[in-house]
């Protein structure tokens, strides 16, 4: 099985894979968007749920059948034949607006399960319009849950050595960092972009620390467990709490202060409901004062698009952090005072 395979699908599906492959960074070593890894990593992670989609629409068929006079033959032959009408109309709508094609060459890790789709799974569709539909099917979804079908044996891994307390070795970029980390749990940002594992690093290219933290799943690389076990501390338990309630993608301290943050009228409020991405969660509000527990990281990357309609009381070292930011944006613009 060497031969390419093309599909013809829509312009608006293609820019999705291709737009996924490179956030979930399916690159070459030039640089460029590897898609035939991409395209057979997705279907040998998604091919099972992808026919348990179809077999769930074939039993909801059945069910409805059931309350009917037919036959258990009968039923089962005219559950099928809706379910293939109904796959098979979808099917058409992607054909009729298919204007452009991608291909793909399997590798040795999916030429079974490509083997398997041809020869039990197409059934009368063409292999373009099944996988044209698979895609269809993936690109519906949430892209924090593309990311988990991507990532699907390195969640899995994850997820044994969270319910087993376990710690795991992994390296980032390139393999230049080494960590050695206890995962406590994997989460997605409240935008539904990314997933992110949210655990603390005892060991950092061979020097032993002690830090809650942050990682990208689909970062991750190589990784293993470990024998070793971890017990999480309530300071790192809190820790975790703060970002799962303020953003998971944002590095957290044990020794953050709770923050005062004042907001101008008319103009302060307007923009704190306007602006959502990434925007903090209040713990309290006091008239224009509101305050904050999560990550600064977080409120100095929100908050300073405010300029001088948002104004950081306090912690004192955050209040400053800010200003820096300010003072050394001013000296790259021009300025002269309105006379």
């Amino acid at each position: 099985m060497s031969e390419k395979i093309k599909i013809y699908l829509t312009n608006e599906l293609k820019e999705t894979l291709l737009k996924d492959a490179s956030n979930f960074g399916f690159l070459k070593s030039n640089g460029e968007v590897n898609i035939n890894s991409f395209l057979n990593t997705l279907i040998v992670n998604y091919y099972d749920e992808h026919q348990n989609k179809q077999k769930y629409l074939h039993t909801l068929i059945q069910n409805i059948l059931n309350h009917s006079s037919l036959s258990t033959e009968e039923n089962h032959r005219l559950s099928e034949e809706i379910t293939y009408q109904i796959q098979n109309v979808k099917n058409q709508r992607i054909s009729k607006k298919a204007s452009v094609s991608i291909s793909f060459k399997p590798t040795k890790k999916s030429e079974t399960t490509i083997e398997y789709i041809e020869r039990v799974l197409l059934q009368n569709q063409s292999i373009s319009s099944y996988y044209a539909s698979m895609f269809a099917s993936y690109a519906s979804l949430p892209q924090d849950k593309r990311e988990l079908i991507l990532f699907k044996d390195l969640k899995e891994t994850l997820d044994e050595a969270i319910k087993k307390k376990q710690t795991i070795i992994f390296t980032l970029n390139k393999g230049k960092d080494k960590y050695m980390a206890a995962p406590y749990r994997i989460a997605a940002s409240f935008e539904e972009l990314h997933n992110y594992v949210l655990a603390t690093i005892l060991n950092y290219n061979d020097t032993v620390t002690l830090q809650p933290s942050t990682f990208r799943l689909s970062k991750i690389e190589r990784l293993s467990i470990h024998d070793h076990k971890h017990e999480f501390s309530e300071q790192e338990k809190n820790v975790y709490t703060r970002a799962l309630r303020n953003g998971v993608q944002f590095l957290y301290h044990p020794n953050d202060q709770l923050v005062k943050v004042h907001l101008n009228e008319p103009y302060g409020r307007r923009m704190f409901e306007r602006f959502y991405v990434h925007r903090p969660l209040p713990l309290k509000i006091e008239g224009n004062d509101y305050y904050f527990d999560c990550s600064y990281d977080q409120l100095i990357n929100y908050f300073a698009r405010f300029g001088s309609n948002a104004i950081i009381e306090y912690p004192t070292d955050l209040a400053l952090r800010m200003g820096e930011l300010y003072f050394w944006a001013s000296k790259k613009y021009p300025y002269e005072p309105n006379k």
